[in-house]
């Protein structure tokens, strides 16, 4: 069994409905998507898009090239309550882009010192 079914097959398992019922509400012939499930066929990229955005997960962790299933996702649950409404409001966006700029230069800074420390320098 290849990598691809081997996925496909937890994910299906885990949406609680039937194979066929699976392929059908993404717009996939049951037996061509059945043929995906049990590695007898390989979609093309363009079937493994739509895999991928039915299932909420990349191309890349269908065909085996990463664990992550979505690295896009982020996960609030780590958040007050208030912290989840200041990040959902739109007006607050300018807030959110300037943090992330500032982390974003701040990663880069303690690289660079890093690769200076390591040379010598």
């Amino acid at each position: 069994m290849d990598i691809i079914s081997e996925r496909l097959k937890i994910l299906i398992k885990e949406t609680g409905m039937e194979q066929q019922h699976v392929g059908v509400a993404m717009g996939l012939v049951p037996s061509t998507f059945a043929g995906y499930a049990n590695g007898n066929r390989r979609p093309n990229i363009g079937t493994l898009k739509i895999i991928a955005d039915y299932f909420n997960v990349t191309v890349d962790y269908l065909v085996g090239y990463s664990e992550k299933r979505n690295p896009y996702v982020i996960n609030l649950d780590h958040l007050s309550e208030e912290q989840k409404q200041f990040i959902a409001d739109s007006e607050n966006i300018v807030y959110l882009d300037l943090a992330m700029d500032i982390k974003s230069k701040t990663n880069k800074n303690t690289e660079s010192k890093k690769i200076t420390e390591k040379k010598g320098i």
